[in-house]
């Protein structure tokens, strides 16, 4: 385990390490930058060799798009960080903190652009924020949020007032890069959108919801009990006034076969949006 946290970690040291050009202006850069971004819960606990299968089959997908940018929650050890490494070689960068056993808080964002700092913001209950700003200036938050294991997102819910406070510290967070520069949050929030949270979450902060409108479940029913509802409980936020987005869709929402065997890549499904940066 030892020999593999240090090949990732060197990986990691000469990902961050740009040369000077890297770091030109922003109003040059962003003349004509797409980027296509992708989230997904993982869920990456420890348990190979199913986890490891389910990531190779995630790379071998993910390799035949056109996806600039990842981010992903519940990716928990070193080991399985690496088969994500090298199944996925053409992000060249990537952006996470060590912890005891992986990444902290499971928060990894893998880039094909260049990265100039990351940060990672810890909340109670072992989840964070991971924020990645890009040499071009765009900022990148990948969070996971406290889970509301009740499936009930009411303010009399025993779950409410610490969602309520992780959302809060979610949006300080953000904060402190300005609602002017362009910014993109993408995570499983663990928050319906037919919660007061979320409503408040959007208008407080200025984010847009690339799947605005849409309430479409990203957690599979089959994880569930049989009488709980699936929710929308994952998201692809933006503001900033050089982010255009063009298009969003929804992956991995059936099961795909490894194996000789059906099974889902997660208990989430992932979303996906592209968009255009420039003036």
């Amino acid at each position: 385990m030892s020999e593999v946290r240090t090949r990732i970690r060197e990986t990691h040291k000469s990902a961050l390490a740009q040369p000077l050009w890297a770091m030109m202006h922003i109003s040059y850069i962003m003349s004509s930058i797409q980027i296509s971004i992708l989230t997904l819960n993982i869920a990456g606990l420890p348990s190979p060799p199913a986890a490891h299968l389910r990531i190779r089959e995630f790379a071998r997908l993910v390799n035949s798009t056109d996806v600039s940018l990842i981010n992903l929650q519940e990716l928990h050890t070193y080991g399985l960080l690496w088969e994500l490494r090298t199944s996925l070689k053409i992000f060249k960068y990537i952006s996470y903190k060590p912890s005891v056993i992986g990444p902290k808080a499971g928060l990894v964002t893998l880039s094909k652009f260049p990265i100039a700092t990351t940060h990672v913001y810890g909340t109670a209950f072992h989840k964070g924020a991971l924020i990645t700003k890009l040499t071009n200036g765009v900022v990148v938050c990948n969070a996971h949020l406290l889970a509301n294991t009740d499936g009930d997102w009411s303010k009399q819910n025993r779950f409410y007032s610490a969602q309520a406070a992780q959302m809060s510290q979610l949006q300080a967070i953000c904060a402190q890069y300005g609602n002017a520069e362009p910014c993109i949050l993408t995570g499983d929030f663990n928050l319906a959108k037919t919660s007061d949270l979320y409503d408040g979450f959007r208008e407080k902060g200025k984010w847009n919801d690339v799947f605005n409108g849409e309430n479409r479940p990203t957690f599979h029913q089959e994880f569930l009990p049989a009488a709980r509802k699936p929710q929308c409980i994952d998201y692809i936020l933006y503001r900033g006034s050089l982010l255009k987005p063009e298009e969003s869709r929804y992956l991995f929402a059936n099961k795909v076969v490894v194996k000789d065997k059906p099974l889902y890549l997660s208990n989430h499904a992932a979303l996906q949006a592209k968009f255009f940066i420039g003036r």
